[in-house]
């Protein structure tokens, strides 16, 4: 029996397992790539002596690409599951190759069109892989997204420590350009390991008036709109927050590039623990008992990271990371929730889109808040789009209460 007739009942049997698994490892090397560009970006900073704004424009063209990206990949993970193994492998080399480029740039404009094509990779992963584990595991959703989720989590602490410490040794260019030849290794490598991606009962390909159709009908359920809404303005929170305290740690602190590593690590690693957890709780509770207190917790501990050093920033660090980036992974449960079965890939994409694209213009108002009030003002602004996000998560969960069944439960 197929990997997909078999997770296809929710159950994790050896194959679901299995097929689990490979998908976590790779989100862990998909985020060891990510969240090693914040301690780069910080590096680029000193190195080129650029200022607030234009390190916030470096940040905003990745994400406003990486957002553009998105809706393409989403479209063809929904219409050709049989090709999400070409998407979820190539995600590698992409990542590999856009670090090479980044390397060899000579002008602040050539480095703005090869940091622009970074998040396309991340576009290529997240579609499918979130998608699939959707339609595999309907009854155990927040469960499997957040082992997915975990998985980055250890590619978060892994990838900043790994990167600090390369920094020393090899300098800016050469850490760049060492992250290709791995990337060619797992692309080979994940090719192999996903060809029977796309069998059995994980889904068909569909047909453009049924994809039209299945549009339409999650474009007019109110809960989901509202879902959508508060992941983008907690993603533009994430990415303020995770551009700046990097280069707070850096530049106004004055800790090398080790500590840098220490600390994102810290900030990312913490949700190892929480993660699955509050997986766990949103299947057999509901999402919003566990996003809100989470949310109120980022709204109130976002600012203090601008007033403490030392072991008291150690410590709202840790608090910090138990629920940035759970609480993100959650929310994107929720999106998947309130759409249709058929249109999983679109619903994230579109989820991660809108993120990338209010996460594009969040840095350059951050640079501008940076350049006036220093990079605490930046915390602020965090906390800020932290509180918005929380408001509609309420909305959301008000609106489901009282809206007709929404797209998802409606097609299965």
């Amino acid at each position: 029996m197929s990997t997909g007739s078999r997770a296809d009942k929710g159950s994790f049997g050896a194959h679901g397992r299995v097929f689990l698994g490979s998908l976590v490892f790779g989100h862990g090397v998909v985020h060891w790539y990510q969240t090693s560009f914040p301690i780069l970006l910080a590096e680029l900073v000193e190195d080129r002596g650029m200022g607030p704004i234009a390190a916030g424009a470096l940040v905003t063209v990745r994400l406003f690409v990486g957002g553009l990206a998105n809706i393409p990949m989403g479209f063809v993970s929904d219409t050709y599951v049989s090709k999400q193994k070409l998407q979820l492998s190539f995600a590698f080399l992409w990542f590999g190759v856009a670090y090479f480029l980044i390397s060899v740039a000579p002008t602040y404009a050539l480095l703005l069109v090869t940091v622009g094509l970074l998040d396309i990779a991340s576009a290529l992963w997240h579609p499918p892989a979130m998608s699939t584990m959707s339609r595999l595991f309907p009854r155990h959703r927040g469960f499997a997204i957040s082992m997915h989720g975990a998985g980055a989590s250890v590619g978060d602490v892994v990838g900043p420590l790994t990167v600090g410490l390369l920094l020393v040794p090899l300098g800016l260019e050469r850490t760049f350009q060492v992250s290709l030849p791995p990337a060619i290794f797992l692309t080979v490598v994940y090719l192999i390991l996903l060809r029977g991606l796309g069998s059995g009962d994980i889904g068909q390909r569909l047909s453009p008036s049924d994809y039209r159709s299945g549009l339409r009908s999650a474009i007019s359920y109110r809960p989901l709109r509202l879902y959508l809404m508060a992941a983008a303005a907690h993603s533009a929170a994430f990415v303020v927050l995770m551009i700046f305290f990097a280069i707070h740690v850096r530049s106004t602190l004055e800790l090398g590039p080790d500590k840098v590593g220490f600390f994102m690590a810290l900030l990312m690693g913490m949700s190892m623990v929480s993660q699955p957890i509050m997986g766990l709780i949103s299947d057999r509770l509901n999402r919003t008992v566990v996003l809100l207190p989470a949310i109120v917790a980022l709204t109130a501990i976002a600012p203090v990271l601008g007033w403490v050093e030392g072991w008291p920033l150690v410590v709202a660090v840790g608090a910090l990371g138990l629920f940035l980036f759970s609480s993100g992974t959650v929310m994107n449960t929720a999106v998947m929730d309130s759409a249709p079965r058929s249109l999983q890939a679109t619903a994230i994409a579109s989820s991660f889109s809108l993120g990338m694209i209010a996460g594009s213009v969040a840095p350059l108002i951050a640079g501008a808040i940076v350049y006036v009030a220093g990079t605490p003002g930046s915390f602020y602004m965090s906390s800020a789009l932290f509180a918005v996000s929380g408001a509609l998560v309420v909305m959301a969960s008000l609106a489901r209460r009282t809206a007709a069944l929404s797209p998802s439960e409606a097609l299965g």
